[in-house]
C-alpha cells in the first residue's frame, strides 16, 4: 500500500526559511523496492543453476505473473518466438510432460535476462514497469505523490519547475527509488534540469542555492575580491550539486586575491585561509583606529567604503602594502566625518574660546 505523503497537502513556499527539511517522517517515502512488486524469487526468476533440484522447476508452464510482459513493445518479437516454441512443444505432446514444461520455463527465463530490454535497464526500472502494467492505480498515485514531493525540493532550492519537468522528474523518482536518504540524488537531478543541462540557466528564487550564492559573495567581499557574479553562481550551483565543496569553492575565493593583490606575499593568503582569517580580519586594526578617530563603532564600517578603498593601499612604483594604523589615523582627520566628532567640537569650542579671550585682552588694553 502506498503511503500517502505528508508534504502533498503542504501549501507552497517560496523560501527556504519557511519549508521543511526532508529528514526524517517530515518527508514520506515514495514506495521503495521493498513495497513494489519485484522480480526476486517466484516472481521473476533467475536462470536456475545445474545445482537446483527438480522440485525447483516449474511443472507446468503459463505466463502466471509474467503475462505482464506481452504488453511491452520491445519484448513483442521475443514473446511471439515463445509462443511459437509453446505450440511446438505442446503440439507435440501425448499427454502433460512436467519435466518438458520445466525446461522450457527454464529456456524462457534464461533467454530472458539476455534481451537488451532486460539488460539495459535495472531492477528498480524494472518493477516499476511491472507496477505500471500490473497495478496502474497505485503506480498513478506513487508518481502523484513523487510530482508533489518534487516540486517542495525544487521550491526549497529556489526553483519553480514546469509541469513537464515535474512530470519527468516524478518518474526518475519512481523507477531509480529515490527515497529521503537519496534527497540529494533528488536535488542534483533538478539543478541538471535547471542550470547544468539548460539551453538558458532557469530564474533563481529564494531557497539554498540563492543563500549559498549570498554567502560565497560576502564570503569574496571579506577577501576584497572583486568576483565576476557568473562565476560566484557557477561555485554556489557547484557546491549544491556537491561537485564543489565549501572548502573547495572558498580556497579559489582566497586564490583569486593572490591575483589581485599579486604585491602581497602569497604566503600570508594562506596563512590567513588556513587559520579561518581573511584579508578584512588582518586589516581590522586599521578599521578601528578609523572607526574611533570618527567616533563609530567598528561594525559600521566596511573595508568596501570609498574612502578605504581610496586610502588602504599605499606606496609606490617600487613598494606596495596595505596602510598602516598610523598611516590611516592621519588619513581619518582630514575625513569630513571627523568634523562631526565631540571630539573635533570640542576641540573647536576651545580654540574659539581660547582666540576670543586672546583678541578680548588685547582689546581691553
Amino acid at each position: 500500500m502506498v503511503q500517502r505523503s505528508r508534504l502533498a497537502n503542504s501549501t507552497p513556499v517560496t523560501t527556504s526559511v519557511d519549508l521543511p527539511n526532508f529528514e526524517g517522517d517530515q518527508y514520506s517515502d515514495p514506495p521503495s523496492s521493498a513495497d513494489l512488486p519485484n522480480f526476486e524469487g517466484d516472481q521473476y526468476p533467475d536462470p536456475p543453476s545445474a545445482t537446483d533440484p527438480p522440485s525447483a522447476r516449474r511443472g507446468s508452464f503459463s505466463y502466471g505473473d509474467l503475462l505482464w510482459l506481452t504488453e511491452i513493445p520491445a519484448l513483442e518479437g521475443f514473446i511471439a518466438t515463445w509462443e511459437k516454441k509453446l505450440a511446438d512443444l505442446e503440439g507435440g505432446f501425448v499427454e502433460p510432460d512436467a519435466g518438458r514444461y520445466g525446461t522450457f520455463v527454464d529456456d524462457f527465463i534464461r533467454d530472458l535476462h539476455k534481451q537488451d530490454w532486460w539488460t539495459s535497464h535495472t531492477d528498480q526500472w524494472r518493477a516499476a514497469e511491472k507496477l505500471k502494467h500490473t497495478d496502474p492505480a497505485t503506480y498513478n498515485q506513487t508518481l502523484m505523490v513523487n510530482r508533489q514531493d518534487a516540486d517542495i525540493i525544487a521550491r526549497q532550492l529556489g526553483f519553480r519547475l514546469t509541469g513537464e519537468q515535474l512530470d519527468r522528474l516524478a518518474n526518475e523518482m519512481l523507477v531509480k527509488d529515490w527515497q529521503a536518504g537519496q534527497l540529494a540524488d533528488i536535488e542534483r537531478s533538478i539543478l541538471k534540469t535547471v542550470y547544468f543541462d539548460a539551453e538558458e540557466p532557469a530564474p533563481v528564487y529564494a531557497g539554498t542555492v540563492k543563500t549559498t550564492h549570498d554567502s560565497l559573495e560576502a564570503y569574496a567581499s571579506e577577501w576584497l575580491v572583486s568576483m565576476n557574479d557568473k562565476r560566484l553562481w557557477e561555485f554556489a550551483f557547484d557546491v549544491k550539486n556537491e561537485g564543489k565543496t565549501w572548502e573547495q569553492a572558498t580556497q579559489l575565493i582566497a586564490d583569486t586575491a593572490k591575483v589581485q593583490y599579486d604585491w602581497l606575499d602569497p604566503s600570508l593568503i594562506d596563512r590567513l585561509y588556513t587559520s579561518g582569517m581573511t584579508i578584512s580580519d588582518h586589516l581590522e586594526p586599521v578599521k578601528q583606529t578609523v572607526a574611533k578617530i570618527w567616533e563609530m563603532d567598528s561594525e559600521e564600517l566596511s573595508l568596501s567604503d570609498d574612502w578605504f578603498q581610496d586610502s588602504l593601499v599605499v606606496g609606490d612604483d617600487k613598494t606596495t602594502r596595505f596602510v598602516n594604523s598610523r598611516e590611516a589615523r592621519m588619513l581619518a582627520y582630514k575625513d569630513p566625518r571627523y568634523k562631526k566628532t565631540d571630539d573635533f567640537r570640542g576641540k573647536m569650542n576651545n580654540f574659539t574660546s581660547a582666540m576670543s579671550e586672546f583678541f578680548g585682552v588685547r582689546s581691553w588694553r
